[in-house]
């Protein structure tokens, strides 16, 4: 089996056990560590009993060990959850260990430093996506023939700096930046007075992953939005039942995803059918990227982080949720990446909730 038939095993069993309790998540890994990174049963210890203090004592979901030693520790957590890093950190503390696993909705890799005495580590966040580099080079780091304690330190190193680099060029890339940038291209070719008219007829719009920077003629007023075809499920679920309330998972042909997103939003809020805990959830960057596509939270409390650095507002101003601001950086050229999102969360709540009020 290579490493990425590996990898795409985990991914398999990690959709299998979505909605499992944490003894089979439990159960799982365990076998996973076993069956597919070669450890030996003496190598994987489950729920060993540490003292975290005084009085308290911890059980680590998993400590391998190689070689009659520990060389790293795993969390584990259920799959609709993002949570488990903080109790990771305090059994590395009390076990004077650097590397460490979070499994929940994703895989998280940690090396950390237990020497300092504010948190301080580098994190490498893996999706469970089929084929996923990240999750294949894991596969091969983490197997016992080849586990190398500083080659997996220096992955997660160089992964988490080159995450930081992305997001600091990203932030760089403003509106200013571009024209600044365009006005000196142009200006050796042509009068000043010329590049400046004609930059003054285009719209730079900027966005991030696919939504690079773009160039667009002013957009008339009076121009109505046509909405593309909306995607359509093989098995023809249209709608879920969520505590008693049917909602639709796909907007209609007459809906832009834009206004598919305030009726949902609608619904769930003026129901009380978020629980707090999702309602958080959506609040977080991180899931929001990876649960519906979007780049920034779909729901923000604080006014103030409504506008980004370039002073362009990424919220509705006349639209609420819950008391929310509501994300409004729905792209085009994403909707289809947007629907699959929408879709697979609703249903996801659906499994959760239940469908009786």
């Amino acid at each position: 089996m290579t490493s990425a038939d590996a990898w795409n095993k985990i991914v398999a069993q990690y959709n299998k056990n979505m909605n499992s309790k944490e003894e089979i998540v439990q159960a799982s890994w365990e076998l996973l560590f076993s069956t597919v990174f070669g450890y030996d049963d003496s190598d994987i210890d489950p729920q060993r009993s540490i003292k975290l203090g005084a009085t308290e004592r911890g059980e680590p979901d998993i400590i391998i060990r190689k070689d009659g030693e520990d060389v790293f520790v795993v969390e584990l957590k259920r799959h609709t959850l993002h949570d488990g890093r903080e109790q990771l950190f305090s059994y590395l503390n009390q076990l004077k260990m650097n590397l460490g696993i979070v499994v929940c909705d994703t895989l998280s890799l940690y090396d950390y430093d237990f020497t300092q005495k504010e948190p301080a580590y580098s994190e490498l966040e893996i999706s469970f996506t089929p084929d996923d580099p990240n999750g294949v080079a894991f596969v091969e780091l983490f197997s016992k023939d080849k586990f190398d304690s500083q080659k997996v330190k220096n992955f997660i190193a160089n992964k988490s700096r080159t995450k930081s680099n992305l997001v600091l060029i990203k932030n760089a890339i403003t509106e200013s930046l571009v024209i600044n940038l365009l006005e000196e291209h142009f200006a050796k070719q042509y009068p000043k007075e010329d590049v400046d008219e004609a930059l003054s007829d285009i719209r730079i719009s900027i966005g991030s992953q696919l939504e690079t920077p773009v160039l667009q003629a002013p957009v008339l007023a009076n121009k109505t939005f046509e909405p593309t075809v909306p995607v359509i499920p093989q098995d023809g679920k249209t709608s879920v039942t969520i505590k008693g309330i049917t909602i639709p998972i796909y907007r209609s042909s007459s809906q832009s995803v834009q206004d598919f997103v305030k009726q949902s939003l609608t619904i769930l809020f003026n129901k009380n059918l978020l629980p707090q805990e999702e309602i958080i959830r959506m609040q977080d960057l991180r899931y929001c990227q990876r649960t519906f596509g979007i780049q920034h939270p779909l729901l923000e409390k604080d006014a103030r982080k409504t506008i980004d650095n370039a002073g362009h507002s990424r919220y509705w101003s006349n639209f609420r949720a819950g008391g929310f601001y509501v994300c409004s950086q729905w792209w085009k050229g994403l909707f289809t990446r947007y629907e699959q999102g929408i879709a697979t969360w609703l249903i996801g709540l659906e499994h959760s909730l239940g469908q009786h009020p």
